[in-house]
């Protein structure tokens, strides 16, 4: 390019500007300006561009104008002027427009109405950027976590909503026990002379020492809106080491763990001491594994014990399923391992089941399986009812008969199972053992006891005061009385109905008589001796007639015979023989020779004969001295008659 094009015509001046050109550099030229953003009107220059190589370039000082569409403005004013400085724009982009806001949200319960940065705009809209203020009524303030100013950003405000005002809070509830200071998250409000706080402020509570907040519980309270919530922690007493370590245990860890809030040995409420076993080793099943610190005190006074683990438990018997246990395995060094008090349960395959009382469950203790071999499986017993009234013992729970199961068959109204009779089989590698009883008729009472018979004895007891088939009832007579010998003393029940339908007749009897006393002859008796079925009897009436030896009799007064009467012979003993007497002493003088009484039939005299002595006219017995003499086995008394001495007598 030529100088003389940029200036355009021939002069003195153009001659001067050509020789300038050459002598200074020329000012440098802005190219075109930035473009407007979106929203705006097209730019307006205060100088025509000039075109070089085919583009737009302006001198040095041009300015740029830029403006927006209507309802838009920059974020200070409506226009933004820029110059053209040596060739370089005063800004790289152009300003943007942004929209006008209306309004703020107009203020919430217990607040003023919004303070505006900046006046409002043409038509009462606020330029993008524009700040409300929001402020609160005495005793309200807004959140400690909310701004208390919405911001105007291209045509709406921050929030559809305004801050809101909550009222403030007192100072939060102290802990009454073992506490600390109360720190706020926030420095407190002097309101009508009190200290007050915002919605939103935390009072963290902090305990004395040795006590703290238990675990998982907050130490904090939030105010809103004039109420701290949740409740005021408790300061509870810390505890100190857990239990040790049961044997073959390894020291608890703690959960939290003491991490440098609380001393090395001080845990607080609900921390929790979990223990652990060496290899071999486990906790009882069903045991926790974890002690709890509550209050200053843990759960236990001991840790929990260390128990030798079994291995796995016996294989099962033939027909037998493995057993299945009651806890999951443990794994110790690459073997399979099960806690104290882990069961193994039994089952067997179809038709096979375990005895009758055998238990289907083995129990670790101590190291080892309880007991140490599997229960065996045995083939069941089918049903054996077959519609008859039958009960199990144990019960039958499963379709299965087991082993050793007793069944007990019962009979219906009015039947019962013979005597002697076993009522139940049992159930023994698949077959019932014992023949399977049948009911049959019962029988009534047996027929009443004949006179002097004694109620029947059965040897059986009655059911429903009836009796079973093979019950026998034996009849007894009372004392002096027997059955005849050729009725038997029982009956029995066969099929419903006694063998004989009246009872046996008892017969009044007696043994044999006394013996007779020394000096006497066995009795002979009037009638012979009856057979009974205790023996040989005699009948009642019969009469023993005793004698004795010569010169012996029975004495004055004495019955030669005894009698059986219902059973008794009226006395245990017989008649007793006496010596008898020759005649009395002779009389004395003045006497007549004594009479006898009884009169005698022989030369001598029965004992218990009297010997009466009279005397003379004129004569009689002293005083005092009797007159008579007595026979006694064999002797008088006195040995000599009495005398008759002269004028011993009354008138």
């Amino acid at each position: 390019m030529k100088a003389s094009d940029e200036i355009g015509n021939e002069s003195p001046v153009s001659n001067l500007v050509i020789l300038r050109f050459f002598i200074e550099p020329p000012i440098p030229k802005c190219p075109d300006a930035p473009p407007p953003s979106p929203n705006s009107r097209t730019a307006v220059f205060s100088s025509t561009p000039v075109v070089i190589t085919g583009t737009n370039h302006y001198n040095n000082g041009t300015t740029v104008t830029y403006t927006c569409h209507d309802g838009f403005a920059f974020t200070d004013g409506f226009s933004q002027t820029y110059s053209c400085i040596f060739g370089v724009w005063e800004t790289t982009s152009a300003p943007v427009c942004y929209g006008l806001c209306p309004r703020a949200p107009a203020e919430g319960m217990n607040g003023h109405p919004p303070i505006y940065s900046q006046s409002p705009a043409l038509g009462g809209k606020y330029l993008s950027g524009t700040i409300a203020q929001y402020n609160c009524m005495e005793g309200y303030t807004t959140h400690v976590d909310d701004g208390n100013t919405l911001v105007c950003f291209d045509g709406s405000w921050a929030s559809n909503n305004p801050p809101q005002c909550w009222e403030v809070c007192n100072n939060a509830p102290a802990i009454i026990d073992n506490s600390g200071p109360i720190l706020y998250s926030t420095g407190a409000m002097i309101i009508s002379g009190s200290e007050s706080y915002r919605t939103g402020t935390v009072a963290s509570y902090t305990c004395a020492a040795s006590f703290s907040v238990a675990v998982g519980v907050t130490n904090t309270r939030t105010c809103h809106d004039v109420t701290w919530n949740a409740t005021t922690p408790l300061c509870l007493p810390e505890c100190g080491e857990a239990p040790t370590a049961s044997a073959y245990g390894n020291p608890p860890s703690y959960n939290p763990s003491n991490d440098g809030m609380y001393m090395l040995t001080s845990y607080p409420s609900e921390t929790n001491a979990t223990y652990q076993c060496i290899d071999d080793f486990a906790f009882h099943l069903g045991v926790a594994d974890t002690l709890t610190c509550y209050a200053g005190v843990w759960s236990a006074t001991h840790a929990p014990l260390c128990e030798a683990v079994c291995s796995s438990a016996p294989p099962s018997s033939t027909h037998g399923h493995p057993p299945l246990y009651n806890s999951q395995h443990l794994v110790m060094n690459g073997d399979n391992k099960y806690m104290a008090g882990t069961t193994a349960t039994y089952t067997c395959n179809t038709n096979y089941a375990l005895s009758a009382g055998v238990s289907d469950v083995l129990t670790c203790a101590h190291g080892s399986w309880l007991q140490h071999t599997s229960p065996q499986c045995v083939q069941v017993c089918s049903n054996p009812s077959n519609g008859t009234r039958v009960s199990f013992n144990p019960p039958q729970t499963d379709g299965r008969f087991r082993n050793a199961t007793i069944a007990t068959y019962t009979c219906t109204t009015d039947y019962a199972f013979p005597v002697g009779v076993g009522e139940s089989q049992i159930c023994s590698s698949g077959v019932w053992v014992g023949g399977k009883p049948q009911c049959q008729p019962v029988c009534e009472v047996a027929p009443p006891t004949s006179t002097h018979g004694l109620p029947p004895t059965y040897n059986s007891q009655p059911i429903n005061n009836k009796y079973r088939s093979g019950s026998v009832a034996v009849y007894n007579c009372r004392e002096g009385y027997k059955l005849a010998v050729n009725v038997g003393n029982t009956i029995s029940c066969g099929n419903g109905v006694w063998s004989m339908n009246i009872s046996p007749t008892c017969l009044p009897v007696c043994g044999d008589p006394p013996t007779p006393s020394s000096n006497g002859n066995q009795p002979t008796l009037n009638v012979a001796q009856v057979q009974t079925l205790g023996g040989w009897y005699y009948i009642s009436g019969s009469v023993a007639i005793y004698t004795c030896t010569t010169y012996h009799s029975f004495a004055v007064g004495v019955g030669s015979t005894l009698t059986c009467n219902a059973g008794n012979w009226g006395t245990d003993r017989a008649p007793r023989c006496l010596e008898m007497c020759m005649d009395a002493p002779g009389h004395s003088s003045h006497s007549s020779p004594p009479i006898y009484t009884p009169s005698p039939m022989t030369v001598r005299h029965k004992s218990g004969t009297i010997a009466l002595y009279h005397c003379e006219a004129g004569y009689a017995v002293a005083v005092g001295v009797s007159d008579t003499l007595t026979c006694n086995d064999g002797r008088w008394f006195a040995p000599m008659a009495p005398l008759c001495p002269a004028g011993n007598y009354s008138s």
